[in-house]
Order: C-alpha cells, then sequence, then structure tokens
C-alpha cells in the first residue's frame, strides 16, 4: 500500500496523539461525507 509509508513518516514527524487526534478527525469528515451523500443516482 501507498498509503503506510506515509502514515509511517507522519507518525515519526508528529507526535502520537496529534496523529490520532488528525486521523479521527479524517475518518469523521469521511464518513460525514459518505453518509451526506446522495447515493440515489
Amino acid at each position: 500500500m501507498e498509503l503506510l509509508p506515509v502514515m509511517v513518516i507522519f507518525g515519526l514527524s508528529f507526535p502520537p496523539i496529534f496523529f490520532e487526534l488528525l486521523l479521527a478527525l479524517a475518518l469523521f469528515f469521511f464518513m460525514q461525507a459518505v453518509i451526506t451523500a446522495d447515493w440515489n443516482i
């Protein structure tokens, strides 16, 4: 996977707590986008 090295770099660059917060925030926005998306094409 191409995302793994990026996640490792971010994990080493930032403190783990900030990485966890960023990941949770990204997941929240992703889920919100999926829920609010109009799947009725």
